[in-house]
């Protein structure tokens, strides 16, 4: 075998394993989150988890943010327009854990799951690149 498609077949192998670790990462984050969330409950009242949950999310991307900060790979005026989404994202959130106080974990996620429909739903009205693929049989069957 050439070298260059020892080459090739090596870096499918290692991109497939990043890709299925990837994916089993997100599994455990998405299964792992709601149970400790009904978890804490008896523990915890929903501000405070959310405090915690956005306290370790700022520890987690910290590091990021602060080397693309140090060689100047934000764009100017970033914290600015990012304070609206901030906003909207930190009231969804405080929502999406108060329901853990009063529904079981498996029911939130299926609520949440169905935000897959929703987004799409609204995708198509708001933004007009999308309504294309309203035209496409295979985009239904999907």
């Amino acid at each position: 075998m050439p070298l260059w498609c020892a080459a090739v077949n090596n870096d499918r192998e290692q991109s497939s394993t990043v890709g299925l670790a990837a994916a089993l990462g997100a599994l455990l984050s998405w299964s792992l989150g709601p149970i400790l969330i009904k978890y804490l409950t008896g523990h915890f009242d929903a501000w405070t988890q959310n405090v915690y949950r956005y306290l370790a999310a700022s520890l987690f991307l910290f590091p990021v943010l602060w080397r693309a900060y140090r060689r100047s790979e934000l764009p100017a005026g970033l914290w600015r327009r990012a304070l609206v989404p901030s906003a909207f994202n930190v009231v969804m959130q405080s929502f999406w854990a108060s329901g853990f106080y009063y529904l079981n974990p498996a029911f939130m996620s299926l609520i949440n799951q169905s935000s897959v429909f929703w987004i799409t739903l609204i995708s198509l009205a708001l933004f007009p690149e999308e309504r294309v693929f309203m035209r496409r049989p295979f985009f239904w069957i999907g």
